[in-house]
């Protein structure tokens, strides 16, 4: 194969590859949205897949073209080798200041690509009634939804029981009736589970222990306790609506 037609290759795998990895971003930016975006735009967390694959595997895919796009830019940069150094002895005429210049930009770029492998995120805890935009608007709204039901509740709780005093039997099939539609309610609930939050939140805020929800997930070892919520479903494919079942579950069976 000619050198001329092996660059026009290269080149337009260059182009394909670019096209991709530009989509999926658009892809996993507009359309398979996080968990917070889904409880702003849908009001619940259902899982989102594109081609049989999630948010996180196509992230994978994501990485493994950028990686494809690496090695084809490197044989670009051989077959194009002299005509790079050409190019770069006329922009810079002087020897030292050429070196001065490539030593620190070629070292910027590998810091770019390694960079990853050094740093250490830093975990911010969530705070009571905290949020980021319209989701903290949202949380706020079902906080203050659930009070005023218990407020009602109570106030009709209090109603019945006056009646009751005054006729025994009284309205009893009613108050019955409320009872088991206020628990079907309860049973049905979202528990509003992110990816973004630590397993031992959740465990906290849901009077559950680690162990409990690993065995009811059928986990047989233990998660981090500090890691994401994010871990079930990249580590083992459980989904959040899948986690949120089994907490409901627990607590339909253990009621406080």
């Amino acid at each position: 194969m000619k050198k001329s037609d092996l660059n026009f290759i290269i080149d337009a795998m260059l182009l394909l590859v670019l096209s991709a990895i530009i989509g999926i971003g658009f892809l996993l930016k507009y359309v398979l949205l996080t968990g917070q975006q889904k409880w702003e735009k849908l009001g619940a967390n259902p899982d989102q897949t594109f081609l049989l694959l999630d948010r996180h595997q196509w992230g994978t895919v994501h990485l493994i073209l950028g990686l494809v796009m690496a090695g084809l830019l490197i044989l670009h940069l051989y077959f194009h080798w002299c005509q790079i150094k050409v190019m770069y002895k006329c922009l810079v005429k002087r020897v030292k200041t050429r070196q001065r210049v490539a030593v620190p930009f070629l070292i910027g770029c590998l810091f770019l690509i390694l960079y990853p492998f050094f740093v250490t995120p830093t975990i911010h805890e969530a705070k009571q009634g905290g949020g980021h935009g319209k989701h903290a608007v949202g949380l706020s709204n079902r906080q203050t939804a659930g009070r005023a039901e218990q407020s009602a509740f109570a106030g009709f709780t209090a109603d019945n029981r006056s009646i009751s005093e005054k006729s025994p039997t009284a309205d009893t099939d009613m108050v019955e009736e409320f009872d088991a539609n206020d628990h079907q309610h309860e049973k049905h609930r979202s528990l509003d589970i992110r990816g973004s939050m630590t397993v031992e939140q959740v465990c906290s805020a849901h009077n559950i222990s680690l162990q409990e929800l690993c065995s009811r997930l059928g986990i047989e070892t233990l998660v981090p306790a500090n890691g994401r919520m994010s871990i079930f479903k990249r580590q083992y494919g459980i989904s959040m609506s899948t986690v949120e079942k089994a907490i409901l579950d627990f607590k339909n069976n253990n009621p406080l």
